[in-house]
């Protein structure tokens, strides 16, 4: 993130996630190049032994993947509703994973860095209930850039980023499933206190 891309937070209806509108069918190139990439990289995973790779890989490709029949075939509209969210929300990861590993060489992330620490982290979340009032989005936890310091008072700024709206949070905001259970079932002791959390949304079409 630049901090030329700065922006003032979206109206809801700008996000995918949040507009109902913005359906799967208004995405099918960029179903189609994620679904192609995300296959590639979980070979990549089984070239490389990178169990964090494999790990994001093949969650997001499910996470894009298995929805897709769900919204075609669902007679009922919560669960296409659910399936939509489930979509967008995946191409959002997808698209800021890719973005931000796009000028490194062949990148092969870990669950924890050479003293230890937390590496870049993935945290999926999908929010079933048909009307949250504050819905519970999927974020990526990364390690804390100074130059990408917040406003002086704030804990969050948005960006935007191509067709992607960012917004950048501090302290990180985990889930509690990526700090009790998948993080200590790895025999890894969550310390989140170097990270920050990004909120990736798809711009609505």
């Amino acid at each position: 993130m630049l901090l030329r891309n700065r922006c003032a937070k979206p109206a809801q209806d700008q996000l995918a996630l949040r507009n109902q509108s913005a359906v799967p069918g208004n995405y099918l190139p960029d179903i189609g190049d994620a679904r192609r990439y995300w296959r590639a990289e979980v070979a990549r995973a089984g070239q490389t032994g990178s169990r964090a790779l494999l790990s994001m890989s093949s969650t997001i490709l499910k996470e894009i993947t298995e929805p897709l029949g769900i919204w075609a075939s669902a007679d009922d509209s919560l669960s296409m509703e659910v399936a939509r969210r489930r979509i967008v929300s995946a191409l959002g990861v997808s698209k800021l994973l890719r973005a931000s590993w796009a000028n490194q060489p062949a990148v092969v992330p870990d669950f924890t860095g050479p003293s230890g620490e937390l590496g870049t982290l993935l945290d999926i979340v999908v929010d079933a209930r048909p009307d949250p009032p504050e819905p519970s989005d999927s974020r990526v936890h990364t390690t804390i850039f100074i130059e990408n310091a917040l406003p002086s008072g704030a804990n969050e700024q948005w960006y935007q980023h191509g067709d992607l709206w960012l917004r950048q949070v501090r302290p990180a905001e985990p889930t509690d499933f990526l700090v009790n259970e998948f993080l200590p079932n790895l025999g890894i002791e969550p310390d989140f206190s170097q990270l920050e959390t990004i909120y990736p949304y798809v711009v609505a079409r």
